[in-house]
């Protein structure tokens, strides 16, 4: 495979028509990087409702109200990067 500095000491080289055959080349695969699986997302989503299905069973409804008022209590603000592709397509 040809290193980087090759491919750009090729780019040097071409003519105009080429440099913009290459800019929209890397437009569309830039595109391509940062289209959101949607499917993937859902199939996340669909796991983790399964994970917790029974989470509540065994808790009485007081007790449930409890965790939900502690939870919603203070914000957190979240670490992974899961959803970051997802900003501003709201």
């Amino acid at each position: 495979m040809t290193d980087l500095q090759t491919i750009l000491e090729g780019i040097d080289e071409l003519p105009l028509d080429a440099l913009q055959q290459i800019e929209q080349h890397i437009a569309d695969r830039r595109q391509a990087l940062e289209q959101v699986d949607t499917d993937e997302i859902e199939n996340q989503i669909a796991a983790f409702d399964h994970a917790f299905e029974n989470f509540w069973l065994g808790f009485s409804d007081t007790e449930v109200e409890a965790i939900i008022e502690d939870m919603n209590r203070e914000y957190i603000e979240p670490t992974d990067t899961l959803f970051d592709n997802l900003q501003g397509s709201t």
